[in-house]
């Protein structure tokens, strides 16, 4: 794989590193400094010692390996690591995984990053342009909450920061050489595997929404445990999934379903864990998804609305099927209160808006927002004091510019994936677009009726496959003579 771009040199370099004269003394300042966070409870003491813990680690991260495959490796095997690579375990982590890695990755490979932006194309750097936006903004948010707010702080750095960093780095490393089906592959696997662990916990009756900063969620009205897989909550898991079963889609019609077996074990654990979180919006998602996938065609209009009808009816008939057979299945499809509650928190969530338009009331403020108003009810239901939807939330807590922001970024990368659709040189950039965008129609859809983007794993994934669909794109919109130069493939 080429490495255009990309800084060399990195074993030689780490040994240098690991036999400098100030490791010693400064693994010692670190472990000092530790001792007192942990003991004093100031755990954003512990931000400098990660940044000197990542230093000695700068040039591992500069390695070939690294370069073909740090990137992969954290989007297949981040889900498994998910719940142990952090310090301190459970809620208020300081290091994880995300930050440590991507940020690291993004310092290491600042020189291909930079180079990337530069030659990007105008959807892309429309979108970029968006996103960075919406980082600034929410940073000002996050200021006037004050920066000793540690909760504002996290939700930041990983809803806004690592997914930005996460799209630039992936970009660039499909732009350099590396493989578009490597990193759709990863995605899948990535989900299959949250998925097993969501299938294990449903057996063995474990959970490690601990161990990743949550809790256990029981559904009173369903009486269900509402499992989370590798993640602190339900909501993020199924939605990972998603994101996951769109890029094992893609990357099956791209390759015009050369491995059978493969598509179905994964697509088979990523279906099940959408199945034991029982969200409806992961289920509608998912149909749209895989409909999407096998019916759409550029150009052929009448073949897409033969195959979806051809494909509705079947799963009409399986979820009638399931339920008669499941009770709790059919108890939450036929669930309409909490879908009213929901609506009068979004009637809620207009007031509180109204009361701060410009910079909102505050990050992860709006339910003590909430509290403190009088209810509203629709038809004979009460609201909930959770905003149940991104926009709602955004606009509440960090302004209704903020809001628009964010919807602004939706559209383009919406255009983003069309701009790729258009320029398609052949089949695998047209399935690239579709699965990319059926995965940000799925997102959003999903983010319509749960507050998302306060959590930054999904998002993460989805801006990886986003970063995809981007590279691509940069170079048709220069008719690949830029691909060919850099030695770039598209397999």
């Amino acid at each position: 794989m080429s490495s255009v771009g990309l800084p060399s040199g990195g074993s030689s370099r780490l040994a240098d590193t690991l036999g400098s004269w100030w490791v010693v003394p400064a693994a010692a300042s670190a472990s000092a400094v530790a001792g007192v966070a942990v003991a004093t409870g100031n755990l954003l003491l512990l931000l400098p010692v990660a940044l000197v813990a990542a230093s000695a680690f700068l040039p591992l991260l500069q390695t070939q390996f690294a370069k073909d495959w740090a990137l992969p490796l954290w989007l297949s095997a981040g889900p498994a690591l998910y719940p142990f690579v952090r310090f301190p375990f459970g809620n208020g982590s300081i290091a994880t995984l995300d930050r440590l890695l991507i940020i690291g990755l993004a310092v290491a490979w600042f020189p291909g990053v930079a180079a990337g932006s530069r030659g990007a194309s105008r959807a892309s750097k429309r979108f970029t342009s968006a996103w960075t936006l919406l980082t600034l903004v929410l940073f000002m948010r996050v200021i006037l909450d004050g920066l000793g707010s540690f909760s504002s702080v996290t939700i930041w750095v990983d809803a806004f920061v690592i997914p930005l960093l996460a799209f630039l780095l992936v970009r660039v490393y499909a732009e350099q050489g590396g493989s578009v089906d490597r990193i759709l592959v990863s995605l899948g696997v990535g989900g299959a595997i949250a998925g097993a662990i969501g299938i294990a916990e449903r057996i063995a009756g474990f959970s490690l929404a601990s161990w990743s900063g949550g809790v256990v969620r029981f559904d009173f009205d369903s009486n269900i445990i509402r499992f989370a897989g590798p993640y602190n909550v339900p909501e993020v898991y199924f939605c990972v999934l998603i994101v996951a079963f769109a890029a094992t889609l893609c990357w099956g019609a791209r390759n015009n379903w050369r491995r059978p077996g493969v598509l179905l074990a994964l697509g088979a654990l990523q279906l099940i864990g959408v199945w034991l979180t029982y969200f409806r919006a992961g289920f509608i998602a998912v149909i749209v998804v895989g409909i999407g996938i096998a019916a759409i065609r550029r150009g052929r209009s009448l073949r897409t609305l033969l195959v979806a009808v051809a494909l509705a009816v079947p799963i009409y008939l399986t979820i009638n099927y399931l339920q008669a057979v499941d009770a709790t299945f059919a108890g939450r499809l036929g669930n309409t209160k909490n879908s009213l509650s929901r609506l009068a928190a979004y009637e809620q969530g207009v007031i509180i808006m109204k009361s701060s338009p410009v910079i909102g009331v505050g990050i992860q403020k709006f339910e003590d927002t909430a509290s403190q108003l009088a209810p509203i009810w629709v038809n004979g239901v009460k609201n909930v004091n959770h905003p149940h939807n991104s926009l709602v939330e955004i606009g509440a807590e960090a302004g209704v510019p903020a809001a628009l922001v964010l919807f602004a970024t939706f559209v383009f990368a919406m255009l983003l994936c069309r701009s790729l659709w258009r320029r398609s040189h052949g089949w695998r950039d047209e399935m690239l677009a579709l699965g990319c965008g059926l995965a940000l129609i799925g997102y959003g859809f999903v983010s319509l009726t749960l507050a998302m983007i306060e959590y930054g794993t999904p998002t993460q994934f989805l801006m990886a496959f986003l970063a995809l669909a981007a590279a691509r794109n940069d170079h048709l919109s220069i008719r690949g003579s830029r691909w060919k130069a850099l030695g770039a493939r598209d397999d």
